[in-house]
């Protein structure tokens, strides 16, 4: 490998040398009026497309000869030219530019300035992720755009992100965004390497995401990945290398307390104790410190780019590794990528993104009851008076309950997947006569998954019960993308300018599956369902969908002060019914430059001032299966007839030939500002955002044999507002300090769901402890108000709502609101003397989390460790506590009732990320083969400010799952991460 390495920047480096011998080598520094270095300045050979960048220094080196002339540009400053002549060193002044809206933005199909830019949108650049260890691309948007919430429900390596924008607008569809990567709307963005990306931007409003119709109405993710730059060949490598810890674990009980505690249980209620001798016990687990160790982070990047003014080329492989605090959890993603461009004649350039990626991970079962294999739960609740493992190599079970210990799951199973993904596209562009331009696209994006469970048949109570269990299960889907887009732009008398696109997009889909399962088998050998003496399932699936699209926008500016925009898409799917096989997504919106008017010129503090308004619709199909409009059976279905089995087929749904899409509609009224020569800027966002045609599932007669129907007769609605600041603090040639600042609200209400009531998020033998109801936000937690403990009894005291003098199900009423008041996140950057700083405060308020876990370690019901908080638990009468009695098989059914004893504050401040470096660009000027370099230390979650019980308030068991928000039950812990990093250029 050492060697492979060495041929390759070898081998780099002496391309970089040839290259350089047939011009002067024009090397200088550039600087902005106060003397401060300038990174980023794009430096180019005017009339050509060789060119360079400047380093963190704000030093360049270009090649050149001397009759050629230098242009400096850069966003936010002026653009200088300057001839070389006979100079090798030019060094450079840029002045700030009045204005920074000649900036590009990306956007459905096309890019546009700034100042023509009418949408809501919110960006991310490679600098916010090269600067510090992100392991994808959701934590890269955490706290840094308003109106977009990044949430990470679980520490478990790997565990995807939950990310909305602008809240939640579907009850049974998805409520993901769509991402598209350089064009390819993706199905998964699971194996994307965050290193390779260049740009990320969110459309927000339905202005912006209509051009996507029936899948743009949860928000779109662009991701524009890393491409070479002509005359500059580059080499760079990065890697950091860090540990990982739980942020803090929970006290319970000892053994000696344990045993205390279950005696206490069963005497309450007239049984006899478990434990009688409370002073002799052979044992005293910590379960927690049995499985809970420190886990590893590490990455490694490669990268080689460059090119010609013909052809330029970006390549990369990478490494990315996590193992996790919990055994033996862990999690890997190799990539490779490809990026490249090629101009073959002057009208015509073909190019091409392609990445390849493979996924391995390990995974533990959280998110349960111990029963139903739940590790975390297990740690907190399995009596610490049993050893970890017995001489003979079998793990001991809970003697009370024969529940398996947490080192028995952990190590009795086996939980491994893998997916194998391949994403690119290949595309030809040519420059038509009068302004047109024609781009054919071929994409595709192609998951293989696999996932491996065994369970062995000796070591464990399960497996031995089972003689051992395993199950092999797989897919995989391919989705084709043809887009062919017909672009045109003009500027007519310099006044009117013209941006237009129109289209034609089509995808496909082919799915596959296949599952296996079996038990009894003779020893741990073999570990696949071909080693099962006994088969339990065996079937396959296949699916398939299409979709075919017509797209038209034209972006019309005049005077560069007034700008309206407007889109169309149609969207023919194969997913819909017959009777609306076509949707149709209209979208128009306006924009007043009010600062270029003659009014506001003279006033010097204005940098710019801009106001827009944007509405349009867009679809969510996401939630209609492939066939969901159609009567569907199930074949293989066994009728019971005379003892005996007949096969058969039985119906399962009724046809709908009215499904259809789900509709959002978004009007957004925004604001943007910027002050004393763009040192303040802001954007502020107002929006109204209703769903109608909402997928509900309609209940049905008992007499149809049916119990519902899936249609689109649901609404509600999602209303808010955005702030987005950012200032330049402190500017000076030695010291500077920028600052980003993020704040949304956004409140959720459900209009219309025929009046149901849907009960969801269930709770071991609570029941369901979420509602969601019209007139109330989505997934509002349910259940009884708890008045405290009663001193004369030691129960808990229930609110009799209906005055009955009794407590039932009519006394249970809304509890809880997962959904917070208001988000948002700081950013501050500081550089100074060739060292940087920056570090992220993310902060979430108003929400509630319902604590589940404290169910099992403060329900004091059973045989079963408990929290240290039992230890204030009523044990006489007239005693004042919030904990009440211990009785076993709690007979009153009093302390595990779903209520607001659990109801917790979920409002949290973190410092979600730090990152401390140094350039050691001054260091390595007298040599020439490393061009820069930087060492960094960077933590993340480092600490918390919460009022929370739990292991962090930052949970959610079942992820974005719109009717189960902010449930926690045994979910993995989350992590303190802190690592060391280098990255090099050669």
């Amino acid at each position: 490998m050492k060697k492979f390495l060495t041929f390759f920047i070898s081998l780099f480096l002496l391309i970089s040398y040839a290259q350089g011998q047939s011009a002067i080598k024009i090397s200088g520094a550039v600087k902005d009026n106060k003397g401060l270095p300038l990174p980023g300045v794009t430096v180019t050979i005017k009339n050509s497309k060789i060119g360079t960048a400047t380093d963190t220094n704000g030093i360049f080196s270009i090649n050149a000869t001397k009759n050629n002339i230098l242009v400096f540009s850069l966003i936010g400053y002026a653009t200088k030219e300057v001839a070389v002549n006979n100079n090798t060193i030019v060094n450079v002044i840029l002045e700030e530019d009045v204005s920074s809206l000649d900036e590009v933005v990306v956007i459905g199909y096309g890019s546009v300035k700034r100042r023509d830019l009418n949408y809501a949108t919110s960006e991310v650049s490679s600098k916010s992720i090269e600067d510090r260890p992100i392991t994808n691309l959701q934590q890269a948007i955490q706290g840094r755009a308003a109106g977009v919430t990044v949430v990470q429900p679980s520490g478990k390596p790997g565990s995807g992100l939950s990310l909305r924008v602008r809240g939640y607008g579907s009850l049974n569809g998805s409520n993901d965004p769509l991402y598209v990567v350089d064009g390819v709307q993706l199905l998964s963005n699971d194996g994307i390497n965050p290193n390779d990306i260049e740009n990320i931007t969110i459309l927000k409003d339905a202005a912006a995401t209509a051009i996507y119709g029936a899948n743009g109405a949860n928000g779109v993710v662009l991701i524009t990945t890393k491409s070479g730059q002509a005359g500059k060949s580059q080499i760079s490598f990065e890697t950091y290398y860090g540990f990982q810890n739980l942020t803090k674990k929970l006290p319970v009980l000892n053994a000696k307390d344990f045993a205390l505690l279950i005696n206490e249980e069963r005497t309450n209620v007239g049984q006899q104790p478990f434990i009688t001798d409370v002073n002799n016990i052979a044992y005293n687990t910590n379960w927690q410190n049995e499985i809970y160790r420190q886990g590893a982070q590490q990455n490694y990047q490669l990268t080689a780019s460059g090119g010609s003014e013909k052809y330029k080329y970006y390549l990369s492989g990478g490494w990315n590794g996590e193992t996790g605090t919990l055994a033996p959890a862990k999690f890997g993603r190799y990539s490779i990528r490809y990026n490249q461009t090629s101009t073959l004649f002057p009208k015509l350039k073909i190019g091409s993104n392609i990445s390849i990626s493979r996924i391995n991970s390990v995974d533990v079962a959280d998110n349960n009851r111990v029963n139903q294999g739940g590790v975390v739960l297990s740690a907190l609740s399995t009596p610490p008076t049993i050893p970890v493992q017995n001489p003979d190599g079998t793990y001991p079970q809970n003697p009370y309950q024969a529940l398996e210990n947490p080192v028995a799951i952990t190590r009795g199973a086996d939980n491994t997947s893998f997916t194998n993904k391949i994403l690119g596209n290949v595309f030809a562009e040519y420059q038509l006569p009068a302004d047109l331009k024609i781009r054919s696209t071929f994409g595709v994006e192609a998951n293989d998954n696999r996932s491996d469970s065994f369970i062995d048949p000796f070591t464990t109570g399960n497996g031995r019960a089972l003689k051992g269990f395993a199950s092999a299960g797989s897919n995989n889907e391919v989705i084709w993308q043809n887009e062919n887009i017909l672009s045109y732009q003009h500027t007519f008398n310099k006044k009117h300018s013209i941006n237009a696109i129109g289209g034609v997009t089509f995808r496909k889909s082919q799915y596959t599956g296949t599952y296996l399962s079996g038990k009894n088998f003779a020893n741990s050998a073999i570990k696949t369902v071909n080693g099962a003496s006994e088969k339990l399932d065996a079937s396959s699936n296949n699916s398939s969908w299409a979709y075919l699209s017509y797209l038209a926008r034209v972006i019309y500016s005049y005077k560069d002060k007034y700008t309206a925009t407007a889109s169309f898409r149609a969207d023919g799917s194969s997913r819909f019914g017959p009777n609306q096989k076509y949707g149709y997504f209209p979208a128009a919106s306006v924009g007043w430059l009010i600062s270029e008017e003659d009014f506001l010129k003279n006033v010097n503090w204005l940098s710019s001032l801009k106001l827009r308004y944007g509405i349009g619709s867009n679809g969510n199909s996401a939630g209609i299966g492939d066939f969901s409009y159609l009567a569907r059976y199930r074949v293989g279905y066994n009728y019971p007839i005379n003892n005996n089995t007949q096969p058969g087929t039985i119906t399962t749904s009724i046809a709908n030939n009215d499904l259809k899409w789900e509709v959002n509609t978004t009007n957004n009224l925004g604001l943007d500002i910027s002050i004393f020569n763009n040192r303040i800027n802001l954007s502020a966002d107002a929006y109204y955002r209703k769903t109608t045609n909402a997928l509900v599932n309609r209940p049905l007669p008992s007499q149809t044999g049916y119990t519902s129907i899936t249609q689109n007769v649901g609404s509600l609605e999602n209303k808010g507002l955005e702030f987005n600041l950012n200032t330049i603090n402190y500017a000076h040639k030695k010291f500077n300090w920028q600052t980003d600042i993020v704040f949304s609200l956004n409140r959720n209400k459900v209009l219309d769901i025929l009046g149901q009531q849907i009960m969801s998020g269930g709770v071991g033998d609570n029941g369901s402890v979420t509602i969601t109801e019209q007139g109330e936000p989505i997934s509002s937690f349910y259940g009884y108000v708890s008045e405290g403990v009663d001193p004369a009894t030691g129960n808990i005291t229930y609110k009799d709502l209906n005055t009955d003098g009794k407590i039932t199900d009519a006394d249970r009423t809304i509890i809880g609101n997962p959904n917070p008041k208001f988000e948002g996140g700081v950013t501050n950057r500081f550089t100074a003397f060739g060292f940087d700083l920056s570090f992220l405060f993310q902060f979430i308020y108003g929400n509630d989390v319902y604590n589940a876990t404290r169910i099992e370690t403060e329900g004091m019901s059973g045989p079963k460790n408990a929290s240290t908080a039992v230890l204030n638990r009523w044990t006489t009468p007239g005693q004042i506590t919030d904990i009440p009695r211990a009785a076993f098989g709690d007979p009153n059914k009093n302390s595990l009732r779903n209520s607001t004893r659990f109801i917790e504050n979920g409002s949290y401040l973190k410092l979600r990320d730090i990152t401390f470096g140094y350039n050691l660009s001054n260091v390595l000027k007298n040599q020439s083969v490393l061009k820069s370099a930087r060492i960094y230390f960077s933590g993340r979650n480092l600490f918390t400010v919460s009022n929370y019980k739990g292991y962090d308030p930052e949970v959610s068991r079942n992820g974005g799952n719109p009717f189960q928000l902010g449930i926690d039950y045994g979910t993995y812990p989350q992590v303190r991460t802190l690592v060391f990093g280098i990255n090099a250029k050669f």
